[in-house]
């Protein structure tokens, strides 16, 4: 009978064919079968918050809170935060969206596209102003005419999530990184030109300098 003792416990093999039907039961929402769905009509509405997270993840994700016309409660649109044109500037515009809706999850739209073309202006501006972030690198372009080099520093600015081209052209602006290496933390102050409010090269820089750190951080 302690053979029989010991057979009892086999009953909690049971749980062990179950296992898979929970892990499946789990994995089923991302499953293609039945969802995610393409919504087939956009998302309209005005756009309440932006939340971006902090950090160079390119993957990590911006949430933009829409005042749906369409539904009673909130809908939440989720972008890659690499895709910086397509949430930037968003707050309190209106937007018409579309994406992945889950059957579960009806207010919340992954992977949100711009319905048709993006009703904001694309053009390029230009204008003085401080940029925040870490040196990526640090180029010498030589001159094929004997001139004295430029010097290319690629910024990973920390605000707008790009990267930008800084351009040192002049003694006096190379003089700006005898003390500048690849993986500080710095503010240049330059004329900036952006693509749709996006920062993507800084040239005639005037000053280069290291950010004044929280003491308490």
């Amino acid at each position: 009978d302690q053979t029989g003792s010991v057979r009892v416990p086999e009953l909690r093999q049971l749980p062990d064919p179950s296992t898979p039907i929970r892990r499946e039961a789990q994995l089923d929402p991302p499953c293609h079968h039945h969802s995610p769905l393409i919504s087939e009509d956009p998302v309209k509405g005005r756009v309440c918050a932006v939340t971006i997270p902090d950090g160079f993840d390119p993957y990590s994700i911006v949430e933009v809170v829409i005042d749906s016309d369409q539904h009673e409660d909130e809908v939440v649109a989720q972008f890659y935060k690499r895709y910086v044109n397509d949430y930037f500037g968003l707050e309190g515009g209106r937007v018409s969206l579309f994406g992945e809706v889950r059957e579960d999850r009806p207010h919340l739209l992954r992977h949100a596209k711009h319905w048709g073309e993006l009703p904001r202006n694309s053009g390029y501006t230009s204008e003085r102003r401080t940029l925040k972030g870490y040196v990526y690198d640090i180029k010498i372009v030589h001159s094929a005419y004997g001139l004295p080099g430029k010097v290319n520093l690629a910024l990973r600015d920390e605000t707008y999530f790009t990267q930008v081209e800084c351009f040192f052209v002049t003694d006096e602006e190379r003089d700006h990184l005898k003390e500048i290496n690849p993986g500080d933390k710095v503010l240049i102050h330059g004329n900036v030109t952006l693509l749709n409010g996006q920062p993507i090269l800084m040239v005639e820089p005037k000053r280069i300098e290291r950010p004044i750190e929280d003491p308490g951080t």
